[in-house]
């Protein structure tokens, strides 16, 4: 098995009869027999050697036939690859971070977002519904030239009995710190009778 000799730190990973053109520049052409050799060098990098045998061809009737053959002298050539650097896992402190490890600036803090839901949750009415509330979820917006935030999207689903119950979470928004504005509501009433309000609000990190 080629794959189990090795010579002097090389090891046999391939063996083939060629003829013809050369295939590496200062190589062999004609009748040839070509080994490859890898190595794994000191500084973590490879090395690959390709070993040309020429010889000549006493036999070959056909195609499928095996040949008998000569072997004359030989010649190498050699292509090394440096090895990547290890990767440095060693966990960072805050205070080194570079900036483009930091957060992004324009988003929404989890925290904000939570006391949000908790101020939500408060204020709705008995058998309406906060429907489309995503625990952990991560807002990020465009930062200006200027490196302020632009506003972007945020959006509140409420599902309720009543108009009255809506016009509540409407004025909760309107008045949300949370918020920077009311930028459209959209109301839907379903075959139940529900009523579904959907609110896209702007944020401004």
């Amino acid at each position: 098995d080629p794959a189990k000799q090795c010579e002097g730190g090389w090891y046999l990973v391939g063996t083939r009869s060629r003829t013809g053109q050369a295939e590496v520049q200062g190589g062999m052409d004609g009748d040839r027999d070509a080994q490859l050799w890898l190595q794994r060098r000191d500084d973590g990098g490879l090395a690959l050697r390709w070993r040309e045998r020429r010889k000549v061809v006493v036999i070959r009737d056909g195609r499928y036939t095996n040949e008998s053959s000569i072997p004359l002298w030989s010649s190498s050539h050699v292509q090394t690859w440096k090895g990547a650097p290890a990767a440095d896992l060693t966990p960072l402190r805050e205070d080194e971070l570079t900036a483009r490890n930091l957060p992004p600036k324009c988003r929404v803090i989890t925290e904000q977002e939570n006391q949000f839901f908790e101020r939500l949750t408060k204020i709705l009415p008995p058998q309406a519904v906060h429907t489309n509330r995503t625990r952990g979820s991560l807002y990020i917006g465009r930062m200006r030239p200027d490196g302020s935030c632009e506003p972007m999207p945020y959006f509140v689903t409420i599902s309720a009995l009543s108009g009255a119950d809506i016009a509540t979470v409407e004025a909760f928004l309107k008045t949300e710190p949370f918020f920077a504005r009311m930028e459209s509501q959209e109301n839907e009433t379903l075959k139940d009778g529900r009523l579904i309000a959907r609110f896209k609000m702007m944020v401004v990190p």
